[in-house]
Formats: structure tokens, sequence, C-alpha cells
């Protein structure tokens, strides 16, 4: 299979991998669990946003260059709106689509949800679909803030861009490439605002996405840092301890130690 603008593709072979891949999805289980969600503003036109960072201010060495405010911001981003379907979607850094999406869906599925070879990744997520999927691509001088604590799902690799862009795509759907410079790249790939696993239950459920890609010489491993869980049936949020109710705001009493009444 090819990994950018698959017209020609064995027919039976793609439904085949499509209906493996999604009912992996439906049906694993996760390694950790997130409570969060929520969105950040982007624009929502089908066209492509960018923004570039003001020139001329140094960053710290970890982060690249500081925004008007003060803090560590992008070198450039992208904001798209994408569509995603069969749980899964490609960033692919080369304009000759010669990955093997089989053998990388294959990797994904028996591993951490993310396989990649030197020029496209394929990640398998939560939702079955979205098909007004807020997109942002971000390119770093450095490394940028790890600011885990705002994303349900995380995933890093690395990646060649050869083509001067980074395409987007997702099975049966179009392909959608932004401008990033040529080189070798780690990348940062997160999301948030999940609703279940498989069936959303609409078809735009509003989760959104994020890709970080900064310069880098190591080969970074294939990994995934955060999954997302669904919560338990009948089960609330949980809540930080400083929140949580004390007993004379319920109106029931304290729970008393053993031989607490007796004299």
């Amino acid at each position: 299979m090819r990994a950018v603008c698959r017209d020609n593709e064995d027919p039976d072979n793609l439904e085949r991998w499509l209906a493996e891949a999604y009912f992996y999805c439906a049906t694993s289980a996760c390694d950790d669990t997130v409570n969060g969600g929520g969105s950040w503003p982007v624009g929502s036109s089908a066209a492509s946003r960018s923004t570039r960072s003001p020139t001329g201010r140094q960053g710290d060495r970890s982060h690249g260059t500081l925004s008007d405010v003060g803090m560590p911001a992008p070198v450039t981003a992208h904001d798209m709106t994408v569509a995603l379907d069969y749980g899964q979607f490609t960033l692919s850094g080369t304009s000759e689509g010669d990955s093997d999406l089989s053998m990388l869906g294959r990797e994904a599925q028996v591993g951490p949800h993310i396989a990649s070879d030197d020029h496209t990744v394929l990640v398998l997520v939560p939702h079955q679909n979205n098909f007004d999927m807020a997109l942002r691509v971000e390119v770093w001088a450095e490394p940028p803030p790890r600011d885990f604590g705002q994303w349900e799902e995380i995933f890093e690799c690395a990646l060649e861009v050869d083509g001067g862009e980074l395409s987007y795509g997702s099975p049966t759907l179009g392909c959608r490439p932004c401008e990033v410079p040529d080189g070798r790249y780690g990348v940062r790939i997160c999301g948030r605002g999940f609703v279940n696993r498989g069936w959303p239950g609409s078809a735009t459920p509003g989760d959104v996405w994020r890709v970080q890609l900064w310069p880098t010489r190591r080969n970074l491993p294939d990994r995934r840092i955060r999954a997302w869980r669904p919560p338990e049936p009948g089960t609330g949020p949980v809540l930080p301890i400083a929140q949580a109710r004390r007993p004379e705001q319920t109106g029931k009493a304290a729970p008393q130690p053993p031989g607490a009444g007796r004299r």
C-alpha cells in the first residue's frame, strides 16, 4: 500500500485491513487512566491557517523561541480541520508514497498503537471517526514543553521530511498537507476530548489533536506515553482531595472510629 493519497489500492485487502484495525481499536484495553478533555481555540474553516512566531526573540535552549508574553512558542503553527475514519490516521513526510500501511497497522495493533518507518507514522485512536476534527501542527526549534497533563492520548516517534511538507491522511479520505522544512524530526502527537472507544455517537464528536515537531538526530522509538481509558459506567470524575466534599457538606455524620462512643 502507498502512504500518500492512495487511489489504486486493492480494495479487498484494504477493506480487510480496515475492518481488522477498527475491531482492534474498538475492543483493546489501555494501560493508563486519564480523566479530562476539552479543546483549544482553533480555526474551523476547511483551509489551513498558518502562523509564525515573532522573529528576533531568542528562546531558552530547551524550548525554542519566545512569544510576546515570554512563554515558549513554536516557530510555525498550522491550524487545520481534517477528517478521521476507521479509527486511525497517518502523517507522512514524503511525496514518494512507498510506505507499507498494512505492515504499520499490524505493528501498531500488537504494539503501542503507533508505528512508523522513516517517512510515515500510523496512529490508532479511540474514536472510530470525526469528520470535523481540529488538528494543529507545530514546528519547534527545540523540544517543546511537556504539557502532558493537558492531554489524554500522547505518542512520540521520529520522522523524516524530504518533500517540504507533512501530509495528514486517513483511510478512504483525501490528504491534507502543510508546509514543514526538510529534515529529521522528533514528533509528539497528542489528543483529547474523547467520549467513547469505537463509535463516538456522532460524526463530529469534538476530539482535537496536536502534532509537534522538533529537529533531532536521535532515533526516537515509537512509544505511547499516555493512553485514554473510558470511565467506568455509573462513575463520576475523580476529584482532587481539596475538592472532596466534607461530611458536614453532605448532611451525613462523619464515620466514627471503633469504640468512639464508649466511656
